[in-house]
């Protein structure tokens, strides 16, 4: 099976693209930015989100208590723009979360 397809379908279903905004004065602009890629899984599933670690050559995999899962995110912008979104422009999600991609990009 090919590895890059089966992430992008994964992530169609389960993946996450957002961007949060905090305040902070110490931040030019009083803002600060923070875009982040990620995928939560049960624990007993954590093989997928070694896989997308892995494929991605960045990321890191962290409990996420608020969920009680681990989650895959990528959150520094060279690596999302170097890496994440170059394979979501060759291989794009089907469903109406590509429109959430192309947004996330722009923001990147």
């Amino acid at each position: 099976m090919d590895v890059a397809s089966y992430i992008s379908g994964y992530v169609d279903g389960e993946g996450c693209f957002t961007v949060s905004f905090s305040p902070r004065t110490k931040m030019r602009g009083g803002w600060e930015v923070r875009p982040s890629f990620s995928v939560s899984q049960n624990a007993d599933r954590s093989g997928v989100l070694k896989l997308m670690q892995t494929y991605f050559q960045c990321g890191s995999i962290r409990p996420d208590r608020s969920e009680r899962t681990l989650k895959f995110e990528v959150r520094s912008i060279d690596d999302l723009v170097s890496k994440v979104l170059p394979h979501f422009a060759q291989y794009p999600l089907l469903s109406e979360k590509q429109r959430e991609v192309e947004t996330f990009c722009q923001s990147v």
